[in-house]
């Protein structure tokens, strides 16, 4: 994990000043998240619990993401707005951080979430590009917020043209439609994160176990060369002065995290009872992704071949033979 920091430093180098945050969904365990604050990373948070786990850390640099925010998470933001940076997901959003800051009397800092021609699905989360300027004008409004940045992300991105074009229309928006005064303000743009993990064991074509398909990404240093071409290319002729941001997170941990199971019971040679199930990912990946199952306690060359392995829990459908862990190298 600091060696794919490390990295991805070194490959942004040229960006006029670039700033990382790792995203605390990602792995919210205390050594995951101090080990990513040590080398220089902040945090991305995207509720309140993840906030709080960030300032028990000691963290001061966190960017809070999460749409539908409630007034009781912003009156909560407020008290750690030296620390936070708020992205703001729509113009109600806008409205009501406005109207809470206005009423505390307290500043924060916020960046507001955008959406181009090539976000398509994404375009659920932030506003249409084509309404910043109109946005922009009506955060002048609330003394108290500071509106300082452009974000934009989308997820699962096999290359890199996504995010040089949606740079492009950034850069030919703010020339159609921002003062180069306005265009000043402009103190950060985060590009999100959104990397596709090249390499990785890959998934199940239309749910069949048996035929994998391999995920195809670029490296890391293949993406910062088209992100860095396009900010010099586009942006830093209109405002050298831009600070960027990105929230990259498999790109760093996909090859260094694991999860340990232990083998509780074998009923058969089908079936097995795990210590764990796919409650520990959060959703149901193991449905479509492929997750080898490596046994550490009987190392071998061959593998055992469970149809079933199950998790504790009381859901029938809680098992890990759903795709993912067909074939696995597993003994008792």
């Amino acid at each position: 994990m600091e060696e794919k920091i490390d990295t991805l430093f070194d490959v942004f180098d040229d960006i006029p000043v670039y700033e990382p945050y790792f995203p605390v969904k990602i792995n919210h365990h205390p050594l995951v998240l101090k080990t990513a604050m040590k080398k220089g990373l902040g945090l991305d948070v995207a509720s309140i619990r993840g906030m709080r786990i960030a300032i028990e850390l000691g963290c001061e640099k966190i960017l809070y993401f999460c749409p539908g925010k409630t007034n009781d998470d912003m009156v909560h933001l407020l008290s750690y707005s030296e620390h936070v940076i708020l992205n703001i997901d729509s113009s109600n959003e806008l409205e009501k951080i406005g109207r809470i800051t206005n009423k505390y009397k307290k500043k924060i800092k916020a960046i507001v979430r955008i959406h181009g021609k090539s976000h398509s699905q994404w375009q659920k989360f932030g506003i249409p590009l084509k309404t910043l300027s109109g946005f922009w004008k009506t955060a002048k409004k609330y003394s108290y917020l500071d509106l300082i940045g452009i974000h934009f992300h989308s997820s699962r991105n096999p290359n890199a043209e996504s995010y040089k074009e949606t740079i492009k229309e950034i850069a030919a928006y703010l020339v159609g439609n921002f003062s180069k005064a306005q265009i000043k303000e402009i103190k950060y743009i985060d590009f999100g994160g959104g990397f596709e993990v090249n390499g990785t064991e890959g998934y199940f074509e239309n749910f069949n176990i048996k035929k994998v398909i391999a995920r195809k990404g670029l490296s890391i240093e293949k993406y910062a060369s088209v992100i860095s071409g396009a900010i010099h290319l586009y942006l830093v002729p209109l405002n050298p002065d831009i600070k960027y941001f990105s929230e990259i997170g498999r790109a760093i941990v996909d090859s260094s995290m694991h999860i340990a199971l232990r083998v509780a019971d074998v009923k058969d040679r089908q079936n097995v009872i795990l210590d764990g199930g796919v409650n520990m990912v959060g959703w149901q990946r193991f449905e479509y992704e492929y997750f080898p199952v490596i046994n550490l306690s009987h190392s071998s060359s061959k593998e055992l071949r469970f149809n079933r392995r199950y998790s504790p829990s009381a859901c029938c459908g809680d098992n890990e033979h759903w795709n993912c862990r067909k074939y696995a190298i597993m003994r008792a």
